[in-house]
């Protein structure tokens, strides 16, 4: 009988496939613009993000015999997406403060051509190119923090979800 793994540890395990995941999706979003295919398999690999979770539960909760509970599922899937998310939060900040330091104003600017273009939007793009101006566009570490953040909440719930369909759905 093999020794079993602490919730936690499947979680960081899992974690470190679910952070080079998001890697490879944001990476492909941002540095291939304007390419549709890139676009099109960064946008399968998001989409993929809620199969990939429910395997790896699915995967847990076998592996226990079916005896971990909602609490436990649900805290293997936070893990998960805690770990992914700094994985990708450290990748998304070397990015933006060392590789390319130019990037979040680059992008602001793009932002504010294409809104300045849209009659309803000029407002917006107006604000926009001030804040650019005045330097007021968050830093790199605050724009990490708020990847972090968002991917751990967000995981968060989408964990809860499924965890409680692992738990009614999957029997022996």
């Amino acid at each position: 009988m093999l020794p079993t793994k602490s919730i936690y540890t499947r979680g960081a395990e899992d974690g470190a496939w679910m952070g080079l995941l998001f890697v490879a999706a944001v990476a492909l979003q941002t540095l291939a613009q304007g390419s549709l295919l890139a676009t099109l398999i960064a946008d399968v690999l998001l989409v993929a993000v809620p199969a990939v979770l429910w395997v790896m539960l699915r995967r847990s909760y076998r592996y226990d015999r079916l005896l971990t509970t909602f609490s436990g599922l649900w805290m293997h899937g936070i893990m998960v997406f805690l770990c992914g998310s700094l994985i990708l939060g450290l990748v998304a900040f070397m990015y933006m403060r060392f590789i390319n330091p130019g990037f979040i104003y680059a992008q602001a600017r793009l932002a504010v051509d294409l809104y300045s273009q849209i009659p309803e939007f000029e407002t917006f793009a107006q604000t926009l190119q001030k804040a650019i101006d005045r330097k007021l566009l968050p830093s790199p570490i605050m724009i990490t923090f708020t990847v972090i953040w968002l991917g751990s909440f967000s995981g968060a719930m989408l964990s809860m979800i499924e965890a409680g369909l692992v738990k009614a759905i999957v029997k022996k």
